[in-house]
This record gives structure tokens, C-alpha cells and sequence, in this order.
């Protein structure tokens, strides 16, 4: 089967005596090979779309895509300056790179990211931003980890589930930017920015229309900076156990908290 055929099956299960029996009919399924060479953006579009990529096989000399799209067998995944690639569908990558002014936005579906030598997802710098505009969280596949890097941007826009993206996999660089814009009440019973590199002062930006309190009888625990967005109320009224904010508050919104 050439690479990017689509492939027809027909299938008529019959009873032993050829009475009516269940048939499934015209089933079309494309199929794109695993590449194991290395992928950039070639434009803005869909991850699953080859038209998205270029690839080559020794990240020197590149060619458009045509009928493969990245896997987690990929050399290496690039998305340039000005591109947003968007998961839309159940992928899987690694070793990928956003670059200053790239955008990976993930909408919807699963989003896998398989372990490979390094680290695995990388906001390279200002201007680089991975936005989760779907309430989920990545599957981090052995150990495979995420880097959000100096000046660079990850925006939960559909998520609640904030403090999953705070985990030791996860890697805040100095001025780094975790924003919060979900209209739904987060759980922030817990620790922020846990894996940091040394010395880094990594910012939480809460920029949510939730006024509502927020909080548990637990600890929240904000190892950087918070930044209010104006017109924004950050409720902490809820926080029963000890509240820190190491770096302290930023910004023209406002904070509301008995602590």
C-alpha cells in the first residue's frame, strides 16, 4: 500500500445458513506511515494535516510533507515564528520545540508526549506559547517532561485543572508565564512552579472572570510571583491552611483573602 493511500474494506458476516447477517459497508481509513525524521512547521494548521510540515531526515534539507504527519517516533518537532499548530485529534509527539513567536494551541482530543533523551515539550523563549484550551491534561509517557522557558507563555483557556501543570515534570524558567484565563473555578489547594530552575522567579497570572472564593482547607503554596490582570478579583478567601506568594503580587486587578 503506497504511503498516503486510502485503503477500502468491505466486510458481510453471514449466518451458516446465508440468512441476514450484520455487513459493515465502504469503510474508508487513510493511513500515514510513522516517519522518524525530523518535522518544522510550514504554516499555521492542524497537527494531523501533512500540509502543516515540512520534514527532512537530517534536519538540514527540507521538503514539504505529504503524507506523514509527526508521531512519537520523530527526530525532532519545530514549530516557527509566527505558525500556531493546533491538536485537534488524538496525537502523540516529542522532542518538540516551540519557538520565540510559535504557538502550539491544543483544542481538543488526547495529547500524549512519549520520552525521549531531554526534554520533551519546549517553550524556547519570549513569545513562545502553548495554550490548553481543552479541560485535560497532557499523558507524560515515562519520563518525559515539559519546559516552559524564560519570557515564555503557557495559557490554560479551557482547563481547571491548573495545578496538573505544576508538577516536577513540568520545569519554569526565570519570567517565565503560567496564565489562568478559564471562566471556571481552579483547584489551588497546593503547590505551584514545584520544578523551577535555581534562582528563578516564574509568574502566575490570574486573568479568570471567576470572582468566587477559592481554596480548601490545605495549604496554597506560590513558589514565584502572581500577577493580576486589571479588572480581575483573585478570591483566596477560601485558602483554610497557609498562604504564600514567595515573590509577592503584581498587577492592577485585585486580591481578596482573610489570610
Amino acid at each position: 500500500i503506497p504511503p498516503g493511500a486510502t485503503v477500502t474494506f468491505r466486510w458481510v458476516d453471514a449466518t451458516p445458513t446465508n440468512s441476514a447477517g450484520m455487513a459493515i459497508d465502504d469503510f474508508s481509513l487513510t493511513l500515514y506511515p510513522a516517519y522518524t525524521g525530523y518535522f518544522r512547521s510550514r504554516s499555521s494548521g492542524d497537527w494531523n494535516d501533512p500540509a502543516s510540515w515540512e520534514v527532512s531526515s537530517n534536519g538540514l534539507t527540507w521538503s514539504p510533507a505529504t503524507a506523514v504527519v509527526p508521531s512519537g517516533l520523530a527526530a525532532g518537532i519545530t514549530i516557527g515564528e509566527n505558525h500556531t499548530i493546533t491538536v485537534s485529534g488524538n496525537v502523540t509527539g516529542n522532542q518538540i520545540t516551540v519557538l520565540p513567536g510559535g504557538k502550539l494551541l491544543w483544542s481538543a482530543g488526547t495529547f500524549t508526549i512519549a520520552d525521549a533523551p531531554g526534554e520533551d515539550l519546549v517553550l524556547q523563549g519570549e513569545g513562545s506559547e502553548w495554550e490548553v484550551a481543552t479541560n485535560a491534561v497532557p499523558t507524560l509517557l515515562g519520563a518525559a517532561s515539559v519546559r516552559i522557558g524564560q519570557g515564555a507563555l503557557l495559557k490554560l483557556s479551557g482547563t481547571s485543572q491548573l495545578l496538573a501543570y505544576h508538577g516536577n515534570a513540568y520545569t519554569y524558567a526565570n519570567g517565565s508565564v503560567c496564565e489562568y484565563n478559564y471562566a471556571a473555578a481552579p483547584f489551588i489547594s497546593g503547590t505551584f512552579f514545584s520544578g523551577q530552575d535555581a534562582g528563578a522567579i516564574p509568574i502566575f497570572r490570574y486573568n479568570s472572570p471567576v470572582t468566587t472564593s477559592l481554596g480548601s482547607s490545605g495549604p496554597t503554596v506560590v513558589d514565584g510571583g502572581v500577577e493580576i490582570m486589571p479588572g480581575r478579583t483573585f478570591n483566596l478567601n477560601g485558602v483554610g491552611g497557609s498562604l504564600v506568594m514567595r515573590n509577592g503580587l503584581t498587577g492592577d486587578g485585585h486580591v481578596s483573602s482573610v489570610n
